[in-house]
Order: C-alpha cells, then sequence, then structure tokens
C-alpha cells in the first residue's frame, strides 16, 4: 500500500515537472510560437504564463497540430486536453470535446490527413441538430467550447421553409392585388 502511494507521488512530481518544464520553456522562449509535442493537458500554470502575450503554444501530433495563442486566453485556470477524440462516420470526421472542464479560450486545431476533402463545419447538439460554423480556412478550425463538432463535405442543413415568412409574403401579395384592383380597375364591380 506503501508502496503505490509512492509510486503515485513520483507520477504526480513528474507530471508536474512536465508541466513546470512547459512553462518554463513558454516563460524563456524569445519566438512568438512555442511548438512541443507528447504533451497531453495543458496545465492552468502554463496557460498563466502563455495568458495576454504575443506567443502562441503548438502542440504537435500525427493528425493534428493544437495551438493556442495568449491574447485568445480568457480564463487561465481551466485546463485544456490536447489529445482529441477523432473519429471517421458516414457524415465525416467527428470531434468529440465532451471534457468537463471548459476551454481557458480559442483553441485552434490543424489537421494533417486529408482535411482538404471537408468544406462544412458543425457543432451538434445532442438530438443530431447541426449548428453551421465558419468555414474551414487551410485546414485550421477554431473550436471556443467543448461539444461534439462534425467536419463533413455534405450540408448538413436542410432547407427550411418558415411559415411566418410564407404568410406574410402571401399576406403582402394579397394586400397588394387588392390596391392594384381598387385603384386601376375601378369599373369592374361597377
Amino acid at each position: 500500500m506503501a508502496q503505490q502511494s509512492r509510486i503515485n507521488m513520483i507520477q504526480i512530481r513528474r507530471k508536474k515537472d512536465i508541466t513546470d518544464e512547459l512553462t518554463k520553456q513558454i516563460k524563456e522562449s524569445n519566438d512568438n510560437i512555442v511548438k512541443v509535442s507528447g504533451i497531453s493537458k495543458i496545465s492552468s500554470s502554463a496557460l498563466k504564463e502563455l495568458y495576454g502575450t504575443d506567443k502562441t503554444l503548438t502542440v504537435m501530433f500525427d493528425d493534428y497540430d493544437l495551438s493556442i495563442r495568449g491574447q485568445d486566453v480568457f480564463n487561465a485556470n481551466n485546463e485544456i486536453n490536447t489529445i482529441l477524440d477523432l473519429s471517421e462516420t458516414s457524415d465525416g470526421l467527428l470531434i468529440n470535446l465532451t471534457d468537463e472542464n471548459k476551454l481557458p479560450g480559442t483553441i485552434s486545431i490543424a489537421l494533417k490527413n486529408e482535411s482538404d476533402k471537408y468544406r462544412y463545419f458543425y457543432l451538434m447538439s445532442d438530438n443530431k441538430e447541426y449548428q453551421r460554423l465558419n468555414a474551414l480556412s487551410n485546414n485550421v478550425i477554431k473550436i471556443s467550447s467543448v461539444g461534439k463538432y462534425l467536419l463533413t463535405e455534405k450540408n448538413m442543413n436542410k432547407f427550411k421553409i418558415n411559415i411566418v415568412w410564407v404568410l406574410g409574403a402571401a399576406g403582402v401579395i394579397l394586400l397588394m392585388s387588392l390596391i392594384y384592383i381598387f385603384t386601376k380597375k375601378k369599373y369592374w364591380f361597377w
């Protein structure tokens, strides 16, 4: 039992050292872009060091690069889990960000593999409704909140007819027709 708690303490220290290493690297960097790889979580201490600066932290993976600018951080107390749940579906690429923590700001995800085929970017609700977000630009998407996101080549929003607009247009046409009849054709009914 004591051995297990000792191992847990060593793992916590190692994670803290990695976090402190990242914070130190951000602090000591003279470049505006700090690139790292193999970091699974960006801690609040690293985000506090990044907060309000012109620096950008980029965590590199095989399939994507995750970046956050110092000026986009608005709550440095939140941490970022950098390992994304990417899965192919019949509709496209599903990005699942259902971490219970809120994001500290806007993050950018640059996709590497076959991402040029996707044209549309949606936020999915639980009942499969899609809210279209800004289009992809140079295979980079920007996310500011947790949720399920879909990259696809299909237009998922169906054309919806709003009944209020249809009734309003019909009312305007009827009103214009009556005005025309009573002003131009006043002898029709005499």
